[in-house]
């Protein structure tokens, strides 16, 4: 009974990590889409004023 009662205790620290892993990994991946959204942003930016050099 003591080693079913470890184990559930083991079992639900494994599924708490797991859960703490899957949510710091959805929020890294929502960061790294915003960050690349914002290179986006800027090189179009930067196109932008390169081409409106190029017509003066």
């Amino acid at each position: 009974m003591a080693l079913e009662k470890e184990l559930d205790r083991i079992n639900y620290e494994l599924h708490l990590k797991q859960v703490t892993h899957d949510r710091r990994v959805k929020e890294h991946e929502e960061q790294a889409k915003k960050y690349k959204e914002q290179v986006e942003a800027l090189k179009l930016e930067v196109l932008k004023k390169l081409e409106q050099e190029n017509e003066k």
